[in-house]
């Protein structure tokens, strides 16, 4: 059955999170499971790759995406097998809309999100 929810830019999304996903993940995952926790270093490369804070506006440094974004990332976190927690929870905090703006700097500022110029001109 074809899905017709996701656009070409989910597609382009998906393709990138499952490369990252086999490559990153595939070969550690079981040590993970027993430290109990991906190193920081894995969250650092989610981040360069754009995978964390999908949904954080754009003047914060995240990727001002929609929903259907964060479906992806879970949608092939499953698909992998991967229970990622908090990687694959991609939502922002309450402090997203109900908020000054000072603490939303000051807590959602310097997210990295994926470069959208390299795949998708709908994010800027």
């Amino acid at each position: 059955m074809r899905r017709t929810v996701y656009g070409p830019e989910h597609d382009a999304f998906r393709a990138a999170v499952r490369t990252f996903f086999e490559k990153e993940i595939g070969a550690h995952y079981r040590e993970w499971e027993e430290a109990g926790l991906p190193p920081r270093d894995f969250y650092n490369k989610a981040g360069d790759v754009g995978i964390l804070g999908l949904g954080i506006p754009e003047e914060y440094g995240g990727g001002g995406a929609d929903f259907l974004f964060n479906a992806v990332v879970t949608e092939e976190a499953a698909r992998g097998g991967y229970a990622l927690g908090p990687c694959a929870s991609t939502r922002t905090s309450p402090s997203r809309t109900s908020s000054t703006t000072a603490t939303r700097s000051r807590r959602l500022g310097g997210c990295r999100a994926w470069p959208a110029a390299s795949w998708s001109p709908r994010w800027r």
